[in-house]
Order: structure tokens, then C-alpha cells, then sequence
């Protein structure tokens, strides 16, 4: 349950830790986000004021010029005042007419100028009744003459359909009445005073609404600039018809490189007063289609920042669970030795007890029998102190305290250096070691720890003692010595019953062997070939289990040659 446990409690600790960071990544994701939409709100934003900018430039210029023009330039002729025939004659005004500047032309994005009189319609460009008399000298060959008047004939539809357009009925301005008779030249001087204080009130109130704002108006799909002002004693509607294809043109042309797929749409005042992305020239709302975004400068550092901080804490997970897995490994290993080694030491400390408390009280007079207890006092001996040099071999190996006493010694010598001890433990089960050294691997020699190499070779024939000695056929085990290349291979083979598929995957793993295993085998913990194989790496070289054709299991030790 300790194991469970453990991975329970990191497993539960990853889980709340993912999910902050799931959670923090999600609000950091979002703070981005909303950056990166309000950088794009920004910059659209921008484009559009910069484009109602130009476009209310280029629009009330055109405002500008229609809304200087004088009131009297609406009529095809007009009478100006102060006119002088020389030096010192002045000509009344009203005896000489001059032609309206609007007299047979038409301006820029103008369709046509017109006023409204009386509920009368008319227009410069199309003069009527006498002032087309006037005009007819050359003015009447000239096509915009019926080009005008169809326009203003359209015209008149248009404001018949809204009449909100007209003007109410107009008013005169009552004329003064006329001064009485003057007695003497006192009343004729007032009267005169009078009457030019008058002229200057009118001139003041005419000049005064000459210089009202013109409006913009629509009339189903056509746009009229509208000013209401008074000449004459009348109250008018002047007005222009403007060519709003075109000027719609114009407009988008403006702003092309801004907004390319960019719109206009007709508004009513009201609404136009009221909408952000109206002009304030026109009542026309801008329509910006698909904005083209460019986002400029460093991104946000968020977003490495936060990949930084999943790759720390996927890395912290992976070294935890790395490190848990080894402690938990390290706790069965720990386990299983105990386990192991007390089954181990527990056979030959009852032998020594018992056999030892035998031989003192003098209950084996036979001296047969006394010697053979003798002997087996000294296998235990023998299999206790090989335990103990296993294990303390490994526990330096696994400190990093390995011996350093390396030699340079030839193949043959080291072998005839190890073989009595193994040959005298195959005697004790009955089995006949056979070496055989190579031509090549005679003559080579290796540096290496001869004692490492002992332990090395010693623990695989104990090995097959052991477990191949009780089935082995024939009871033979061979050794051979054969150099290749820059290695020399040292290899021992048994003729046993060999290694099952599943003790191989185990077969290098230090106390592999747990108590149950260990009391129903042969004598072992379990940790001699993996402190073979760490002693044969200490040494520069490796040690390898190879699957052999028929019976018995087959072991490789590799040195690098001197």
C-alpha cells in the first residue's frame, strides 16, 4: 500500500498543480486575446477616423464653395449694385443685369443648382420666361440647356414627393409706406434719413441670411444641399443636386488604400448626428467591409513566458516521478535484500548453531562423522563469505568506490591464475570445467583488476553450480577465450535446463529473487549477475547472456585488449 500511496499523493499533487496552471494559462491566453483584439479595435479604429477625415475634407470643401455663393448667383441674371457707367455716372440699380457666375455651367460633382420660390421652381442653368429670352442670343443652342431643364423637371418630382423638402408658403416684406408730402425740407431730409437707415437694416438682414449654413438632404437616392434665404423681399430655397455616384466615387477613392472594401449609405440627419461612423459633413454612414490588419512591433512576451512555465513543471513532473519511481524501487530493492539475505543467512547460521553446539557437548564421537560436520562448517563458511563479498562488492560499485587495483596480465596467465577456484567449486557438484583458449587470445593480454575478473567468472560458474549442475547433460561446463577485433571474450556455458523467456527480462536486476523465490531454489539472493555485469563495466567492457542452439545458458564477458 506505501507505493500506492506514494503515487497516489503525486498523482493528486500533479492533478491540482495542472490545473492552476490550466487555469492561469487560460486567463493568460485571454489577457492576450483581449490585447491582441483591442491592438486590432485600435488600428481599425484609426483607419476609420483617418478615412471619415479625408473624406470629410474632400466633402466639406465642396460645402464650403456652394455655401459662399451669394444668393442672387442662383438666378441666371441679376441686377448688382453700384454699378458705374464712367467716373461720376452711377447706374440705378435694376436698369443692368449681369449673368449669374452658375449661368451655363456646371461645377464640379454638381448635377444641378435650383431655387424654390413661391412654390416655383427654378434653376441658372435653365433659365425661364424672360431671363430665357435674355439668354437665347447663345445660350439656347448650347445642349446643357436641355439637359438642365430635364433635370429640374426631375427635380420637381422628387420635391413633390417630399415635402419636406419645400419651403412654406412665402411671405413678402411688406414695402414701407410712402412718405407723405413733404411740407418743408426739414420732413424730406427725415424722410430720406429714414429711408436709408432702412436700406441699411435690409442690407444687413439680407447679408445676414446669405451666410446661412447649407444643409445636406436626401430625396430618395439623390442628394440635395439645401439653405433657406431671403432676396428681394422673398423667402427662398436654394439649393444643389449633387451627383452623388460620382461623389460617392470620389469618397471611397479617398480612403482606398485604408479601406479597400469600404461603403457608403445613405442616413437620415437624425441618425447621422448620432452615429459614430457617420461624416459629419454628409449624412452618409461608412460601411468598412474587411479591415486589412497589420500588427506591428514585438509580440507579447506572455505566451514564451507561459510555454517556459509548462515546460518547467512538465520537466519538475517527469524528475518526481523519476525520482519517486527509484525511491520506490529502491524500497522493494531494499526490501527483497532483506528478505533475501535473512532466508540466506538464516540455513547456514542454524547449520553453524546447531552443528557447533553438537561438537562442543561431545555428542559426535565418531570421528567420520566429526569431520564431515567439519566440513560442512566450512561450505557455510565458504557460502557466507561469498554472500558477504557479494554484497560488499556491490555496495561499493554502488558508492562509486571501486577497487582500483588494475593490471596488465595475458589471457592465458589470468586464467590459469582463476581457474583452481573454479574448478574447485564445479568439484563439489560433480562437473568437469573445460578451457580453451584461442591461438589469438593466448598471446593477447588485457589491463583489468584480475580479482574483479575472479569474482566476475566465479559468480557465473556458481551460478551454474547452482541451477544447471542437478540437470545438466553432459555435467560439463565450458570455458573459452577468444580475441576479436580489440576485445577478447570470455565465454562460460552450461549444459542445464537454460533460462526461461521471463527470467531473462529479470536476469540483470540486483535481488531479483524475493524470500519465496529464495526458499524454493537453490541458495541467492539474486545479486551476483548484476554485480557481474557492473563489475564487467567498471572494467571497460560488458557482459551479455547469449541464446545458445539445444541446452544450457550461455555467458559472454568482453575485456578491450592491452
Amino acid at each position: 500500500m506505501r507505493p500506492f500511496l506514494r503515487w497516489f499523493l503525486f498523482t493528486a499533487c500533479l492533478a491540482v498543480f495542472t490545473a492552476a496552471m490550466l487555469w492561469i494559462s487560460a486567463r493568460i491566453l485571454d489577457l492576450e486575446g483581449q490585447r491582441q483584439r483591442t491592438a486590432e479595435e485600435a488600428q481599425v479604429q484609426e483607419k476609420v477616423r483617418l478615412a471619415l477625415w479625408r473624406m470629410d475634407s474632400l466633402a466639406s470643401a465642396l460645402l464650403i464653395r456652394e455655401n459662399s455663393r451669394p444668393a442672387w448667383h442662383y438666378q441666371a441674371f441679376y441686377a448688382p449694385d453700384n454699378l458705374f457707367a464712367s467716373s461720376t455716372q452711377s447706374i440705378p440699380k435694376g436698369q443692368a443685369l449681369m449673368p449669374s457666375p452658375l449661368f451655363g455651367s456646371l461645377p464640379d460633382l454638381v448635377q444641378l443648382h435650383f431655387e424654390i420660390v413661391a412654390g416655383m421652381s427654378c434653376s441658372p442653368q435653365a433659365p425661364a420666361g424672360p431671363q430665357k429670352e435674355l439668354a437665347s442670343n447663345w445660350y439656347a443652342s448650347s445642349p446643357q440647356t436641355s439637359q438642365a431643364t430635364s433635370k429640374l423637371d426631375q427635380l420637381r418630382e422628387l420635391i413633390k414627393k417630399h415635402p419636406e423638402v419645400q419651403l412654406p408658403p412665402a411671405v413678402s416684406v411688406a414695402p414701407s409706406a410712402p412718405a407723405p408730402a413733404a411740407e418743408d425740407k426739414t420732413k424730406t431730409a427725415e424722410l430720406k434719413k429714414d429711408q436709408q437707415d432702412a436700406q441699411m437694416v435690409s442690407n444687413y438682414i439680407e447679408q445676414t441670411q446669405r451666410s446661412q449654413i447649407i444643409t445636406p438632404v436626401w430625396a430618395d437616392q439623390e442628394l440635395l444641399l439645401v439653405r433657406q434665404a431671403s432676396l428681394e423681399g422673398l423667402t427662398r430655397l436654394q439649393g444643389v443636386w449633387l451627383d452623388w455616384p460620382l461623389l460617392q466615387t470620389r469618397l471611397l477613392e479617398t480612403v482606398r488604400d485604408l479601406l479597400p472594401e469600404a461603403t457608403l449609405m445613405a442616413l437620415s440627419p437624425e441618425a447621422a448626428r448620432t452615429d459614430a461612423s457617420a461624416l459629419v459633413t454628409l449624412p452618409v454612414k461608412l460601411l468598412t467591409g474587411n479591415v486589412p490588419i497589420t500588427l506591428v512591433g514585438a509580440s507579447s512576451p506572455l505566451r514564451p513566458a507561459l510555454a517556459i512555465a509548462w515546460a518547467c513543471l512538465i520537466a519538475a513532473a517527469l524528475a518526481i516521478a523519476f525520482v519517486l519511481h527509484r525511491a520506490v524501487l529502491l524500497s522493494e530493492r531494499r526490501g527483497a535484500f532483506v528478505s533475501a539475505v535473512t532466508h540466506e543467512l538464516r540455513t547456514p547460521l542454524t547449520t553453524f548453531r546447531l552443528y557447533s553446539e553438537m561438537l562442543a557437548d561431545d555428542m559426535v564421537p565418531d570421528p567420520e562423522r566429526r569431520r564431515e560436520y567439519l566440513n560442512t562448517l566450512c561450505d557455510e563458511s565458504t557460502r557466507l563469505m561469498h554472500l558477504v563479498e557479494n554484497v560488499l562488492s556491490f555496495s561499493r560499485i554502488e558508492r562509486g568506490r571501486t577497487a582500483a587495483r588494475m593490471e596488465v596480465v595475458s589471457v592465458q596467465s589470468l586464467l590459469q591464475r582463476i581457474e583452481p577456484r573454479l574448478r574447485q567449486r564445479t568439484d563439489q557438484v560433480g562437473l568437469t570445467i573445460q578451457t580453451q583458449i584461442d591461438h589469438a587470445a593466448g598471446l593477447a593480454s588485457v589491463q583489468v583488476d584480475a580479482l574483479a575478473v575472479e569474482q566476475i567468472l566465479f559468480n557465473l560458474t556458481d551460478n551454474a553450480c547452482k541451477y544447471a549442475a542437478p540437470d545438466s547433460q553432459p555435467k560439463e561446463l565450458h570455458l573459452s577465450a577468444i580475441a576479436e577485433g580489440r576485445e577478447v571474450h570470455f565465454t562460460l556455458r552450461d549444459f542445464g535446463p537454460g533460462l526461461s523467456k521471463q527470467a531473462r527480462k529479470k536476469l540483470f536486476q540486483p535481488f531479483a529473487k524475493s524470500a519465496t523465490e529464495a526458499a524454493h531454489s537453490a541458495p541467492g539472493v539474486g545479486l551476483g549477475l548484476a554485480l557481474c555485469r557492473r563489475l564487467a563495466r567498471e572494467l571497460g567492457g560488458s557482459l551479455k547472456h547469449q541464446v545458445v542452439s539445444g541446452r544450457g545458458a550461455c555467458f559472454c564477458l568482453s575485456l578491450p585488449r592491452h
